[in-house]
């Protein structure tokens, strides 16, 4: 816009017109703001009170809001460092080396250092031995030589052995 507008070219109707709007914009409580803004954007040097209030608050706000938010990345950051040297503490206290729980934390994707810990423990203990009362010892039969060599000719003497003993004991 140029620095200094002129009306010269516009007739006393336009400039009636120009002005109703411009009033209009300005006193319109819908609008106004808006209006202002645009004006300012395009004339920095305008003062309107109630907008150039409006952006020192704005910017205010803006500026507590990165201020809140970098506290609770400071606060978040500090108790994540503290509950890792806590952790690294319960480490050396149950024996194991920082670096030995951090590798098995990356490489069995374990995000909690105390189960990667229970974790080691449980890996290297060895499996408790089976109690020999619950092993079983499979025992062959007195004739298991005669019944791999012929088991037909097996099978029908002891068929006969038994068809005997009952025919024996009708008798009796």
């Amino acid at each position: 816009m140029p620095a200094n507008p002129s009306l010269e070219g516009y007739t006393e109707a336009q400039r009636e017109q120009l002005a109703r709007t411009a009033h209009q914009l300005l006193s319109s409580p819908e609008v106004s703001r808006e209006t202002k803004r645009l004006l300012k954007k395009i004339d920095p040097n305008l003062q309107f009170p109630d907008v150039d209030m409006d952006e020192r608050f704005e910017a205010f706000k803006q500026e507590q809001a990165n201020k809140e938010r970098e506290r609770e990345e400071r606060e978040r950051v500090s108790r994540s460092n503290a509950e890792w040297e806590s952790a690294c503490k319960r480490m050396e206290s149950r024996g194991f080396k920082v670096d030995d729980v951090k590798k098995v934390m990356t490489d069995r994707g374990i995000l909690n250092p105390d189960t990667a810990m229970d974790f080691m423990a449980n890996e290297a203990k060895l499996a408790e031995p089976t109690p020999d009362s619950l092993s079983y010892t499979l025992e062959l039969p007195e004739h298991a030589k005669e019944i791999a060599k012929d088991p037909n000719n097996w099978a029908k003497r002891e068929a006969h052995k038994v068809v005997s003993e009952i025919m024996r004991s009708r008798a009796a």
